[in-house]
C-alpha cells in the first residue's frame, strides 16, 4: 500500500512537470529545476520503498536527498521572484555551497559513519525503508531547513509591508508553499514517522506555482518594461490582467494620474468618475477588452496617444492588457502650428485675390466707360460681359470650396 502511495506521488510529479513545460513555452530555469528536483525526490522515495538490497536503498536515499537539498533552495528563489526581490549573490552562493556540502556527506552513506552512523534496510508492511542511526554531520540538514524557514519568514514580512506593490495572493502563496514544505518536514521529524510525506509538500508547492506561473511572468514582464523604458519621460504604461485587476504602472504615469498610487495589486481597477477611468478604462471594462484601440487624451495641457494591447505569454493567447501612454504634445503643437499657418496663408491669398479682382474690375469698367463715350453699344456690351464673368468666377469659387467639387480632377 505504501509503495503504491509513493508510486502515485511519482506519477503525479511527472505529469505535473510535463504539463507545466508543455503549457508554458518559455519557462524560467528556476521553475524547470524546481520541477525536476521534486520529481527526483519522489523517484527516490519510490525506489527506496521497492529496494530489496541495502545498496539499492542507499542509492535511492541519495536520489531523494538530491531533491531534498536543492528543491528548498529553488523554492526560495521562486519566492524571491514572487516578491520581486533580487537575492544577494553571496547569499545564493552560500546556500548552494551549504546544500552541496550536505549532499556530499549524504554520498558517504555506506562508506563511513559521518552522516549515518549505521544504516540497514527493513522489509515490512508491503514496502521497504531505511532504519538509520544519525552521525555527527546529520545536524547540517536540519540547520539548512531552519535557515530556509527564516528566510521564508522574512519574505512574508517583506511582502506584507509592501502590500501595495505585492498582492495578498502572493503572500498567501508564499505562506502555503512554505508551510507545505517546511512544516511537513518538521512534523515528520517530530512524529518519527517511517513514512515520508515531504513529497506531498513539494507537490502542493509545484501545483501552486504552476497555477501562479502566468501571474509571476506578468510581474516579471512589468519589471522588464520598467527597466527598459524608465528613462523615457514621454512614455507611461499600466498593466492589468484579463479580469482588469491592477498589476503595475511606471512612475511617469503615476505622476500624471496620482490616483494610481492608491490602487492595490491584484485588485480590480476602481470604478470612479475620474478622468482616467472614464476616458481609458471604462470602454475596456464595458466592452470586455478593447485591444488595438487607440485614442488621444489631454492631461495637464499635454496630449497622449493611448494604445491598448493584449498581453500573451507562451501558449497563453491572452493574460492581460498593456495600456500605453505616449506623449504626442510636440507633434500636436507642430500640427496646430501648421494648421494656423495654412489658415493664415489662405486668408492672405483670399484677400490679395479680392484686391486684384477689384483692380481688374476697375480697369475693365474704366475701359468700358472710355469705349462707351465713343460707342455706347460696345461699352454696354463690355460691362455686361464683365458682370457675367464675375458672377461665373464667384460660382466657380464656391464650387471649388464645396466638398462635392472634384478639385484637380
Amino acid at each position: 500500500m505504501i509503495t503504491w502511495f509513493y508510486f502515485i506521488v511519482l506519477v503525479i510529479a511527472v505529469v505535473m512537470t510535463g504539463s507545466f513545460l508543455y503549457k508554458n513555452k518559455n519557462v524560467d530555469t528556476i521553475f524547470i529545476l524546481f520541477s525536476i528536483l521534486v520529481t527526483v525526490n519522489c523517484l527516490g522515495r519510490y525506489m527506496q520503498a521497492c529496494a530489496e538490497s541495502l545498496e539499492t536503498a542507499i542509492w535511492a536515499n541519495r536520489l531523494l536527498y538530491i531533491g531534498g537539498c536543492y528543491a528548498p533552495l529553488m523554492t526560495l528563489l521562486v519566492m524571491a521572484r514572487l516578491c520581486t526581490i533580487k537575492l544577494p549573490r553571496p547569499l545564493v552562493a552560500f546556500l548552494t555551497a551549504y546544500a552541496s556540502v550536505v549532499l556530499g556527506f549524504v554520498m558517504t552513506i555506506g562508506y563511513n559513519g559521518l552522516y549515518y552512523a549505521s544504516v540497514e534496510v527493513v522489509h515490512g508492511n508491503g514496502y521497504n525503508f531505511l532504519v538509520k542511526e544519525y552521525g555527527p554531520f546529520h545536524i547540517l540538514y536540519p540547520i539548512m531547513m531552519g535557515m530556509y524557514s527564516l528566510i521564508l519568514l522574512w519574505f512574508m514580512v517583506y511582502a506584507i509591508k509592501r502590500r501595495q506593490q505585492i498582492s495578498t495572493r502572493t503572500v498567501v502563496t508564499i505562506g502555503v508553499i512554505g508551510s507545505a514544505v517546511f512544516l511537513t518536514y518538521l512534523l515528520e521529524r517530530l512524529a518519527g514517522s517511517k513514512i515520508s510525506y515531504l513529497s506531498i509538500g513539494y507537490l502542493v508547492g509545484m501545483l501552486l506555482l504552476t497555477k501562479f506561473f502566468d501571474r509571476i511572468n506578468m510581474y516579471d514582464m512589468s519589471a522588464n518594461i520598467v527597466s527598459s523604458i524608465e528613462r523615457m519621460k514621454e512614455y507611461g504604461y499600466i498593466v492589468v490582467d484579463n479580469k482588469y485587476r491592477f498589476v503595475s504602472a511606471n512612475e511617469n504615469i503615476k505622476e500624471l494620474f496620482p490616483e494610481i498610487r492608491g490602487w492595490l495589486v491584484d485588485k480590480e481597477i476602481p470604478s470612479t468618475d475620474s478622468y482616467l477611468y472614464q476616458k481609458v478604462f471604462r470602454g475596456l471594462v464595458e466592452n470586455a477588452g478593447e485591444a488595438g484601440v487607440s485614442r488621444t487624451v489631454s492631461v495637464q495641457e499635454r496630449y497622449f496617444q493611448v494604445d491598448i494591447r493584449e498581453l500573451s505569454y507562451g501558449r497563453k493567447t491572452q493574460i492581460g492588457y498593456l495600456i500605453e501612454f505616449i506623449d504626442r504634445t510636440a507633434e500636436r503643437n507642430y500640427y496646430n502650428t501648421i494648421e494656423e499657418y495654412n489658415t493664415k496663408l489662405e486668408k492672405d491669398v483670399e484677400e490679395k485675390t479680392e484686391h486684384i479682382t477689384y483692380i481688374k474690375d476697375m480697369m475693365v469698367l474704366g475701359m468700358a466707360d472710355m469705349v462707351e463715350s465713343r460707342d455706347r453699344n460696345t461699352g454696354g456690351h463690355i460691362k455686361r460681359t464683365s458682370q457675367v464673368i464675375r458672377i461665373f468666377a464667384e460660382q466657380l469659387k464656391n464650387m471649388r470650396n464645396s466638398s462635392n467639387f472634384p478639385i484637380n480632377s
